[in-house]
């Protein structure tokens, strides 16, 4: 996972001085407005529409996965000239950038979709006793018995806050993913168009 990572942000550069971006502001901003979603809406009750969503965006991944558009230098002719080569090694740049954030992605939102099942099944419940104090009368313990459902409660918000900030990391990953799209598009386009003057 740490290599999908460090792959995905080694991908956002400035083109002209290739001096790596800063995503600090964004990350933590995601992270301030996941943690309000968390809080205050209940995640799991929306998780269906957030899976949807996840999964209609990686099908768009997935078709153009297996476009000729990601096949990048694909039934393109053999540079001609110095400006022919350099685009296609723009377009190999291009094709890196798309391969790392589609695994990026992908790899994203199965996390989340896997994450947001957890988090809106049975499996950490809401209601106020989640253990019956019977349960744990062996103990005669009555803190452990009260601070459980707080702890529940917690770890909901907390597993909800993070599935919300993976959400908005693949709404961003797929908004660059397009941006690398089009340009692929367009610098097929500008060498076609070179090899035909």
């Amino acid at each position: 996972m740490r290599s999908l990572i460090a792959a995905n942000y080694e991908t956002y550069r400035d083109l002209r001085t290739s001096a790596r971006e800063n995503h600090l502001v964004r990350l933590v901003g995601s992270a301030l407005v996941s943690i309000f979603f968390a809080v205050f809406f209940n995640i799991a009750t929306n998780s269906g529409i957030i899976v949807t969503a996840l999964a209609v965006l990686t099908g768009f991944i997935f078709a153009a996965l297996c476009s000729d558009h990601s096949l990048v230098d694909a039934r393109l002719p053999v540079p001609k000239d110095e400006l022919q080569v350099a685009e296609i090694v723009r377009l190999g740049h291009l094709a890196t950038n798309f391969q790392s954030r589609s695994a990026y992605f992908i790899f994203l939102a199965i996390c989340t979709i896997g994450l947001l099942v957890l988090i809106s099944t049975a499996a950490l419940p809401e209601q106020d006793r989640l253990i019956p104090a019977s349960t744990f009368a062996f103990l005669d313990s009555y803190s452990l018995n009260e601070c459980l459902p707080t702890f529940f409660r917690t770890l909901r918000v907390f597993l909800a806050s993070f599935a919300a900030f993976m959400s908005l990391e693949c709404v961003y990953t797929f908004y660059r993913l397009s941006e690398t799209t089009l340009a692929i598009v367009y610098a097929r386009r500008i060498y076609l168009r070179s090899e035909r003057l």
